[in-house]
């Protein structure tokens, strides 16, 4: 091959150029998604996925490249969940240039998750101070109601409010039991584990204070 030959077909390698990729941004968890990354070059560019603030990048074994003949695009399909939530962006590259495509946001919805009861100041309670319980959950869309249940000698409470604090200002022998909560928002639901809340009455440090 001459040199002119030679240089001619080297003007037709171009790095990779429109480099685009699309997915959808908002997404149920457990629906399926499908991250598609498109560019122009020649040679086929190999194609890297990434998202912001992971160190996995899609696919698995750093990057993607087509064979010969094959369209120049990488899909990956996947079933969303919570921690998927984020930047994405793709990158493209040959063996004339890299570049890398704009980037896409992925939002995740799910129902309250992690949720748990956490009691202030603590689990044990003196009689007529008061005390309050925080229903905490990792949510998106947030939390838009919270079902509180108490349970005492077998038998169930339900105080069904919309705050995510649950307030006695003056803490009784009644008021002892155990305390979960459910956690709702537009996708679903979630419930705590029970946490158990003991209110200790003044008349036993009096009892003691006396034959003590």
């Amino acid at each position: 091959m001459d040199a002119d030959n030679c240089c001619t077909l080297r003007e037709n390698f171009i790095p990779p150029t429109g480099v685009t990729l699309s997915m959808d941004s908002e997404v149920t968890e457990n629906q399926t998604v499908t991250i598609s990354c498109t560019a122009e070059s020649f040679p086929l560019s190999c194609f890297t996925v990434t998202r912001q603030g992971s160190s996995q990048s899609l696919p698995s074994d750093g990057k993607f490249c087509p064979r010969v003949n094959d369209p120049n695009i990488f899909r990956h399909t996947f079933t969303a969940s919570s921690t998927d939530a984020g930047s994405y962006s793709c990158e493209a590259s040959n063996t004339e240039g890299r570049k890398p495509s704009q980037q896409r946001k992925l939002v995740v919805k799910y129902t309250p998750k992690d949720v748990k009861v956490e009691p202030e100041p603590g689990r044990v309670v003196r009689e007529n101070s008061p005390f309050k319980l925080d229903c905490r959950a990792r949510s998106h869309p947030e939390v838009t109601s919270v079902t509180w249940m108490k349970v005492t000698d077998g038998r169930t409470e339900t105080f069904s409010v919309s705050q995510k604090t649950f307030v006695v200002m003056s803490a009784g022998p009644s008021d002892s039991g155990f305390y979960s909560c459910m956690a709702r928002n537009d996708i679903g639901a979630g419930k705590s584990e029970q946490v158990e809340v003991e209110v200790e009455c003044e008349y036993a440090d009096a009892l003691f204070a006396v034959y003590g």
